[in-house]
């Protein structure tokens, strides 16, 4: 690939009279899609997470979430609080090519939204911290 990027290169300056590498075939790279988890492996991960420790009950949130809205990571990470309609029960995102979506939220990923935002995330708030519904243990965004 990168002969090829090169020879075009020198051909559009002119610096070679043809491109040698015009017409060579590259091999296919085969792609797999992920795999899945089922639903009862999912359940057992939700349930695994310990909501006692600190930010399991964030943790667990975002678990929810993912699983009941199928958001990207980044657009998880990128949830804002003035974006969630609890009464709605529907979230707001931004996505790919800065698209803006409406993803249902279900009852019980609103249960550990609410008990997070009630109980864990005010501890987490600084200074610095924007309106990020998820939050880092230094109170900042999450990276993705």
């Amino acid at each position: 690939v990168a002969l090829k990027i090169f020879f075009r290169f020198l051909a559009g300056k002119g610096t070679v009279d043809r491109d040698p590498t015009q017409g060579l075939a590259l091999p296919r790279i085969e792609r797999y899609l992920p795999e899945t988890l089922n639903e009862l492996q999912v359940e057992q991960l939700i349930e695994h997470i310990d909501t006692k420790v600190p930010l399991g009950l964030r943790d667990r949130a975002m678990v929810e979430l993912l699983y009941a809205s199928g958001l990207r990571i980044s657009e998880l990470a990128n949830a804002r609080l003035e974006n969630l309609d609890f009464q709605e029960r529907i979230l707001r995102v931004t996505g790919k090519g800065n698209k803006t979506r409406l993803v249902p939220v279900g009852r019980k990923a609103c249960d550990a939204l609410a008990a997070y935002l009630s109980m864990e995330r005010p501890k987490l708030v600084k200074r610095r911290s924007g309106g990020e519904i998820f939050l880092s243990e230094r109170g900042t965004k999450l990276t993705t």
